[in-house]
Parts: C-alpha cells; sequence; structure tokens
C-alpha cells in the first residue's frame, strides 16, 4: 500500500491547488481526511480503514481503540462499520 501523501508532500512535489483539483477530479488522487490524500485504488474496507488510520496520525499523536485498534492488530471485525476512525 502507497500509504498517506499529505498536503505538505504534495506541496514540496510542485502540485498547485488546481493540479489537485485536476488529479481529484480525475481520480488518480482521493482524498482521505482532512489534508490527507492516496494514489491507491480505492480497496476492501479493511484497506480503507487502515488508509484513514494513517491520515488520522499523520496529523500528530493519536491514539486509536475499538473498531480501529481490531483492523491495526487484523482482528475480526464482524459487523462493526469501518467508516469513522476510533
Amino acid at each position: 500500500m502507497a500509504g498517506i501523501l499529505t498536503r505538505a508532500i504534495l506541496d514540496a512535489q510542485g502540485l498547485s491547488e488546481r493540479a489537485l483539483a485536476k488529479e481529484l477530479k480525475k481520480g488518480s488522487l482521493r482524498r482521505i481526511g482532512q489534508g490527507a490524500y492516496t494514489r491507491t485504488p480505492k480497496g476492501t474496507p479493511w484497506d480503507e480503514h487502515r488508509l484513514l488510520i494513517e491520515a488520522v496520525g499523520v496529523r500528530g499523536n493519536a491514539v486509536i481503540s475499538h473498531q480501529s485498534a481490531a483492523v491495526v492488530h487484523r482482528m475480526a471485525t464482524y459487523g462493526v462499520s469501518l467508516n469513522t476512525c476510533t
């Protein structure tokens, strides 16, 4: 998995606001969270949740629990929503 690209990383690569919008529109870049993007194609709910956890982590100190901790530790998450990071 390629991981998270922050806005600062994209700026350092010379990606303008206009170019960012263009890449988001064509789908070569996806927004995962505030200031967090990825170039990886959409994956399974499990893969998407791991990206969300990464996106939260790049903003600073983060503590994860509940379903997010289960995902990190590769535990079963039967019937649990993976739409939010806890």
